[in-house]
């Protein structure tokens, strides 16, 4: 059985990012704790294109500041994480069997699937 709400929430989550902030997105998911330039090494990006990109998920609520850390670049900088929004109680009238489709970003289905 599926839960077409928790599908609802995961969808209106997922559409309301571009896939560049997705792509930050997941890989904050999957890495954990990370700041502004680890993001940029890790997906081979310019720092000045993931910055605008973290305050954008960061004013989405979607990433929280996770304190200030020593970085490999040996400054302090802004670490963050990845934040699930709240799913809605699940309805029995909305469920119903469907084909789960293919991620574009797996870290971010599982991420914001349910418990």
């Amino acid at each position: 059985m599926y839960l077409k709400t928790s599908h609802l929430a995961k969808e209106s989550a997922l559409k309301s990012v571009s896939e560049r902030q997705a792509e930050i997105l997941a890989f904050i998911v999957h890495h954990g704790e990370v700041c502004n330039f680890d993001i940029a090494r890790g997906l081979n990006l310019d720092i000045n294109r993931v910055t605008p990109r973290v305050k954008e998920l960061r004013e989405k609520k979607m990433l929280i500041d996770a304190g200030e850390k020593m970085s490999k670049t040996g400054r302090i900088a802004h670490y963050w994480r990845a934040v699930k929004p709240p799913h809605p109680e699940p309805r029995p009238e909305l469920v119903q069997k469907q084909e789960p489709q293919k991620a574009l970003f797996p870290e971010l289905e599982q991420f914001y699937a349910l418990p």
